[in-house]
């Protein structure tokens, strides 16, 4: 009967120490003793992100893609002559702060003076996964018109302060029609990269057009015959 080995598998450093940005590689380097163990050695977060290496190779680079503390563990499986082993500790994903602009509502199209439609124009600010960046109460978003097919005017509050990373933009307006409209947001003091909306129409308000428009015509014409002798 052969008798495994017992084998020792160790965490012996993180790199960088004590926390890393969400999305960002970091270094787990391992060491695995015995009787000459070979075999494959996995690394996890506990939180779903893993990286493998081969023995004798002595680490690998985790990306985590959650926030807050989570558990290193180093997973030796074993081999021929080697007992299984494992390692764990502690570490910390920080959130990586404001790293882009995205558009959480865009207009579908514009009423020439009046609103877009059908819910304005939200942005958000978002990490480097994506994910709304909740504590910034800080960057200040400014919105353009990007694409101008009539030369029309933006009206309304055009520069907000993003609350919980969130700047409703709820009363802009263009004021002349215009096929292909687009906006910008941007943000000028924290080098984020301006993103741009799809393209929309502004149109004339159809409920004001129907109203003067034949129907009225339509009650002259009558009144003015029950004039004619």
């Amino acid at each position: 009967t052969i008798v495994a080995v017992v084998s020792s598998t160790s965490i012996l450093g993180i790199t960088p120490p004590i926390q890393q940005e969400v999305g960002v590689p970091y270094t787990v380097t391992v060491s695995v003793t015995g009787d000459s163990p070979t075999g494959t050695v996995t690394v996890d977060d506990g939180a779903g992100a893993s990286c493998n290496f081969d023995l004798p190779a002595t680490g690998c680079d985790l990306v985590s893609t959650v926030t807050g503390p989570v558990t290193i563990t180093a997973s030796y499986p074993g081999d021929a002559t080697n007992a299984a082993s494992s390692d764990s500790t502690g570490y910390t994903i920080i959130d990586s702060g404001p790293a882009a602009l995205e558009f959480a509502v865009q207009p579908g199209f514009g009423i020439a003076g009046g609103p877009l439609l059908p819910g304005g124009l939200v942005v958000h600010v978002v990490n480097s996964q994506g994910g709304l960046v909740t504590d910034d109460n800080t960057t200040v978003i400014q919105i353009a018109i990007a694409t101008n097919p009539s030369g029309g005017t933006l009206s309304g509050t055009t520069s907000l302060q993003v609350v919980n990373g969130v700047a409703d933009f709820d009363d802009l307006s263009i004021d002349l029609i215009g096929d292909g409209y687009q906006l910008e947001a941007s943000v000028l003091s924290r080098g984020i990269s301006a993103i741009v909306t799809l393209p929309f129409d502004v149109k004339v308000d159809q409920t004001f057009r129907d109203r003067f428009e034949a129907p009225m015509d339509d009650v002259f014409q009558d009144r003015f015959e029950l004039l004619l002798p």
